[in-house]
């Protein structure tokens, strides 16, 4: 293994020890469950994302993980930051929380930069758009979800760690 793939499963488990330490995380997990991945610097497949295997669930009312990081652990994660990554290589971490009017509302008080995914067929285009605006942070994508799919509000930074803090500082918002 590389040097990169080696920083990219230290960079996981540290994020996740991080979001497992906080019960303010714990309202963020979705039903689905949630996790947290990150990209090499040139993605191409879902082997070039790592991620949790079994993905960050909820476990006596705080956050929990069951695995160690490993590739290709989040398919369709793997897929939304690749595609993501393609539009702006700053994005090399993703996690996805639980979408809540509440949480959005939250989140638009308090300066974040906000792009709505109006439905399923939006996802890459929706993400363009916000991503090769030209924010000065990386904006955050939500979903009020869709037929048998939960609503979704997609956190992404350079790195896990930095993922992790941004999720820690959503939660404290609420």
């Amino acid at each position: 293994m590389n040097s990169e793939r080696y920083e990219i499963l230290g960079q996981i488990v540290e994020a996740a020890k991080m979001v497992c330490a906080s019960e303010k995380v714990t309202p963020l997990i979705p039903e689905v469950r949630s996790n947290i991945t990150m990209c090499t610097s040139d993605p191409k497949t879902p082997q070039d994302v790592a991620g949790i295997p079994g993905r960050i669930t909820v476990i006596n009312g705080r956050p929990a993980v069951y695995a160690y990081p490993d590739w290709a652990a989040s398919v369709n994660t793997a897929y939304v930051l690749i595609m993501m990554h393609s539009f702006d290589s700053n994005v090399r971490a993703v996690m996805e929380i639980r979408y809540s009017p509440k949480l959005i509302e939250a989140l638009s008080k308090n300066g974040y930069t906000l792009y709505e995914i109006p439905d399923s067929n939006s996802w890459e285009s929706t993400m363009k758009k916000g991503l090769t605006a030209g924010h000065a942070d990386l904006p955050i994508f939500h979903s009020k979800g869709d037929w048998a799919r939960e609503g979704a509000v997609i956190v992404s930074g350079p790195d896990a760690v930095t993922v992790a803090k941004k999720v820690l500082a959503i939660a404290e918002l609420l």
